[in-house]
């Protein structure tokens, strides 16, 4: 898997991956309006990433949803993670 996901909710959005014999897992929350979910099967490594995205793959060709700031300005996301037990 290699997919970008959009149109999350702009009120933040969580991601959880738990193992389940074990019940340990992590969790992301942020509002980012992107998401790049990919896993290692391709390369032949096992696992599973979440990233947080303030834009598209590609997005410095496409200008699709970057933040363009002069001097002085600023853009703040926010993002947490945590350990949990099921």
């Amino acid at each position: 898997m290699d997919h970008a996901y959009t149109d999350l909710p702009k009120e933040g959005w969580t991601a959880e991956l738990t193992h389940g014999p074990s019940g340990l897992g992590v969790r992301m929350i942020s509002d980012t309006p992107w998401a790049q979910v990919y896993t290692g099967d391709r390369i032949g490594r096992a696992g599973v990433a979440v990233e947080p995205m303030s834009c598209p793959p590609n997005a410095f060709n496409s200008g699709e949803d970057l933040a363009f700031l002069s001097p002085g300005e600023w853009s703040r996301t926010g993002c947490s993670i945590e350990a949990i037990r099921t």
